[in-house]
């Protein structure tokens, strides 16, 4: 029930950004709800962003050092680059600190009931996990062992926690 598929890793794109953070929250008129994300020294860019339906939100960021990102600052940092339009609002930043950073959220023009929002981290890294089987076929009630190596650039990660979730045909997961 199960198909395994093998792939050449060397064929992937240099940098596959990864979802560090994502989430739903509400806001209302002049309210302001912060976000704590952490970034550790593997990440190379980071892109934070949030987006909603209607209304019209800001979103400002502060570094690990408290020092404030927000769209003034970034037309004169070269490492940032800001972006907004109708329904979102975007910072990139090149060689991001390491630590937490804070995305705060302000409702600038909310409708009484609120607006719902997400906000969401993508990060490039110089991390890549390798996932392998010891074989390429295997009986339906056989084992099945997959094996895993994180590297950072080609340097394995040693003593990494890796966890993995199994998708069975009917949905489910393991």
């Amino acid at each position: 029930g199960f198909t395994l598929v093998h792939f050449d890793p060397s064929r992937l794109p240099a940098s596959i950004p990864s979802r560090i953070q994502q989430a739903t929250n509400s806001i209302h008129q002049s309210e302001t709800v912060t976000h704590t994300v952490s970034l550790d020294s593997t990440v190379s860019s980071a892109t934070f962003n949030v987006s909603w339906e209607g209304s019209d939100l800001d979103l400002v960021l502060y570094k690990p050092d408290g020092t404030k990102i927000d769209p003034n600052s970034a037309l004169v940092d070269p490492n940032t680059k800001y972006a907004e339009r109708d329904t979102y609002e975007y910072y990139t930043v090149s060689d991001p600190n390491s630590g937490n950073w804070i995305m705060e959220v302000s409702g600038v023009n909310v409708p009484p009931e609120g607006e719902k929002y997400t906000i969401r981290v993508e990060a490039d890294t110089n991390l890549v996990l390798f996932a392998f089987t010891d074989k390429p076929d295997y009986a339906l009630t056989e084992h099945i062992n997959i094996s895993a190596q994180l590297a950072n650039d080609e340097n394995s990660v040693t003593d990494a926690l890796v966890m993995a979730k199994v998708q069975r045909p009917d949905g489910s997961v393991d």
